[in-house]
């Protein structure tokens, strides 16, 4: 089991408060893994008894019988016995669970609980619903393994960073993976499984929430549409115009529902402009990025096909895991790939492959014109790192290790 110590500590920042832990992200990310290894520091480091942690999966059959909030409700009451020490209760895929809101209000608020619930898609995050948890959870994202993470796996193999960084190019950052010995064939059927998985118990549940009853072909048209253009500016428009020209025909509000699905099963994430001379975020033209890009190398006969793409999508998702808000930068006519902000600063980066004659310009440039940042970084694939006119060339694979 690698352990994720980055979560393990995100989590620990929100022990004993009076407000409920919401670890979400993608099918087979390793939530659980990480519910257990918390589990298990607390344990070590904090000396809590078994008697005072209730652990439910909810998607194991031994508990179908609490799928109903009032039969988990005395379930739980019957457990929590003492009320000078606090009971840690941790509720996977809660998601499944009628009502589950109930149990999140009820519980989270007494004074000997603290509650833990973890889901594999947006449902727990959706402030639409009747009963909201706005104000009662805090939301803590779980993502693939980090090029780091992944990195100090293999590492422990005496493996060169460039023979790492290749394989995470090409088989991603699920955590399972990395027990598969690097075999091809082994890991795409593993990702397949994965990508079914999603596509039967996520986004087509989600969709027949709003009765909305389609096709897998359909969902499996789209998701390769998007995946062609992921890190390409798009639009609903684009999506069914190319629909058309495989003589689909489709309504724009039943392609944006579709859509919404992908993103609220976590494996797409749509990102907006954020003009930099206005300081405003746009709502038109937008990209999306895959959480974990192995799910489009198994749609591409050759996984480096546009390499620059790639190492965008890679270098989006650990900004994401740095805690930065992001966006794609317009600065008048030009883009810069990414304005990450924190703490009310904004860092501009660029990613390329390499820095030559052709687009030094465009790279560069871009960058040095660009007003109202902290820091501009330039991430590429050559190992020479300098400062150029106030702008951090780096080693892509030495960054991500930072």
């Amino acid at each position: 089991m690698i352990e994720r110590k980055i979560y393990i500590d995100k989590i620990l920042k929100f022990k004993d408060l009076p407000i409920a832990k919401a670890i979400v992200g993608l099918r087979r990310t390793g939530k659980s893994n990480i519910i257990l290894q918390y589990i298990d520091f607390l344990k070590t480091n904090f000396k809590i008894s078994d008697s005072h942690i209730l652990y439910l999966d909810f998607e194991d059959m031994e508990n179908e019988n609490l799928l109903d909030s009032s039969s988990l409700y005395k379930f739980l009451s019957s457990k929590i016995k003492s009320t000078d020490k606090k009971y840690y209760i941790f509720l996977d895929e809660v998601q499944k669970v009628n009502k589950f809101e109930d149990i999140v209000s009820t519980f989270y608020k007494k004074k000997n609980v603290d509650l833990y619930i973890t889901g594999s898609n947006s449902y727990l995050l959706d402030n639409n619903r009747p009963t909201l948890l706005t104000g009662r959870t805090i939301t803590i994202f779980i993502f693939p393994l980090s090029f780091k993470e992944f990195y100090n796996f293999y590492n422990d193999k005496n493996k060169s960073l460039q023979f790492v960084f290749e394989n995470y190019l090409k088989f991603g950052g699920m955590p399972f993976t990395t027990l598969l010995n690097l075999q091809s064939s082994e890991i795409n059927k593993y990702i397949s499984s994965i990508d079914s998985d999603i596509l039967v118990k996520d986004i087509s549940q989600f969709l027949l929430q709003k009765n909305i009853n389609v096709n897998d072909i359909l969902l499996l048209n789209i998701k390769k549409y998007i995946y062609t253009q992921c890190g390409n500016f798009t639009s609903i428009n684009n999506i069914r115009n190319n629909l058309k020209q495989i003589n689909i025909s489709i309504y724009n509000d039943l392609l944006e529902s579709i859509v919404e699905g992908f993103c609220n099963s976590f494996q797409l994430f749509k990102v907006n402009r954020y003009d930099l001379l206005g300081n405003s975020i746009l709502k038109t033209d937008y990209k999306y990025y895959v959480n974990d890009h192995s799910f489009r190398n198994i749609f591409l006969s050759n996984y480096k096909e546009n390499y620059g793409f790639l190492l965008e999508n890679i270098v989006y998702f650990e900004l994401l895991r740095r805690d930065y808000e992001v966006y794609i930068g317009k600065n008048n006519r030009s883009e810069i790939d990414f304005v990450a902000i924190k703490n009310g600063e904004k860092t501009y980066i660029q990613v390329t492959k390499e820095i030559n004659s052709n687009n030094f310009d465009r790279e560069i440039k871009n960058l040095t014109s660009a007003k109202g940042a902290t820091k501009k970084i330039l991430l590429s694939l050559q190992e020479e790192e300098k400062i150029i006119d106030s702008v951090y060339c780096k080693n892509l694979a030495r960054w991500l290790l930072e």
